[in-house]
């Protein structure tokens, strides 16, 4: 992957000397977690990250949980009339998440 210029010129540094870092995708169907993430229309339950930083023999694991909402399929489509990306829709989508009442 290229880098453009102004990345080059003003990276933007998360963490310093870092050895290791690695990512897991939850997969519920196969009760595993994977290396990479391919199905394009869904999420994954959990994702999985662990770091190792330079001089320290110990590494950090967390896994962090991505609830997910059904999107509205008038959302999904540019251009829509339904409130997609390309309309001029003011109206306040109401979402109810679980456990919110």
């Amino acid at each position: 992957m290229d880098m453009e210029e102004e990345e080059q010129n003003y990276p933007v540094v998360l963490a310093n000397d870092v050895r290791k870092f690695e990512m897991g995708f939850w997969d519920k169907q196969k009760g595993d977690w994977l290396d990479e993430w391919t199905q394009t229309n869904q999420l994954p339950q959990m994702v999985k990250f662990t770091i190792q930083l330079g001089g320290d023999e110990n590494q950090i694991t967390r896994i962090v949980a991505l609830p997910s909402v059904a999107v509205q399929a008038g959302w999904q489509i540019p251009g829509s009339t339904q409130g997609g990306a390309g309309s001029h829709s003011t109206a306040t989508p109401h979402i109810q998440l679980p456990g919110s009442h």
